[in-house]
């Protein structure tokens, strides 16, 4: 099970109101948000939404859990945000050459400009 998928399809559901418009969010069929719902409820062996043919509603339980996604899913967004502004940054005088932007400014300033040199 992902939890961290199942978390995302539960928030989304409640956030969105019904499993389609979950389902548009989190870019799968609405019949793997019930899945999601499901496996999440299974594993945590209670109710989380009171479901019938034309709305759902929190459970208790589901409203304490609902705060917790949050919080657990805004913390990896913050992370994932934190890694993408280190990719943006110049490496300087670390990493391969090939992959690095900034190692020519490691080079001494004796080096050749013409290094490295290029194929004809």
């Amino acid at each position: 099970m992902d939890t961290l998928r199942c978390m995302q399809a539960f928030v989304a559901v409640v956030e969105h109101g019904s499993f389609n418009a979950a389902a548009e969010h989190v870019a799968v069929s609405s019949v793997m948000v019930g899945k999601y719902i499901q496996q999440l409820e299974t594993h945590l062996g209670v109710r989380l939404l009171q479901r019938n043919t034309r709305r759902q509603s929190l459970t208790d339980a589901g409203r304490n859990y609902l705060a917790g996604c949050r919080s657990v899913l805004e913390q990896v967004q913050q992370a994932n945000a934190s890694v993408a502004g280190l990719q943006a940054q110049p490496r300087g005088c670390c990493g391969s050459a090939r992959r690095s932007p900034g190692v020519a400014a490691c080079w001494p300033r004796w080096w050749p400009s013409t290094w490295p040199p290029t194929r004809r």
